[in-house]
């Protein structure tokens, strides 16, 4: 036997502060938006940990101890860990195409 609220989930009656499907919706064609990030702006703390991530691998290079710097991190990744360095490789060939994928609109 269901209990009352699973019942009243499944008949879609315990919100009845929903907007009933396919009725009148709280944000109406035209709305303006308000707050939030501007279009296109990235994540602040994505960008810092990308910047700290970048030093790290920089500063540990090919030995431990720096050498080769990020170039000879990446080169040291390639040779011991190639999946890694191809999942590495494949994020970064992907954020390439993305910025240079030309915006299209769709007709209006």
């Amino acid at each position: 036997m269901l209990t009352k609220k699973v019942a009243l989930i499944l008949t879609g009656k315990s919100f009845p502060q929903r907007a009933p499907i396919g009725g009148p919706t709280r944000f109406q064609p035209g709305h303006t938006k308000i707050g939030g990030r501007t279009k296109g702006a990235r994540n602040k703390v994505s960008l810092e940990f990308a910047e700290e991530v970048l030093a790290a691998l920089a500063e540990h290079g090919t030995d431990g101890k720096g050498t080769g710097g990020l170039r000879g991190r990446f080169l040291w990744l390639a040779l011991h860990e190639p999946k890694t360095y191809l999942t590495l490789l494949h994020g970064v060939l992907r954020a390439e195409e993305r910025a240079n994928r030309p915006k299209i609109r769709p007709p209006v």
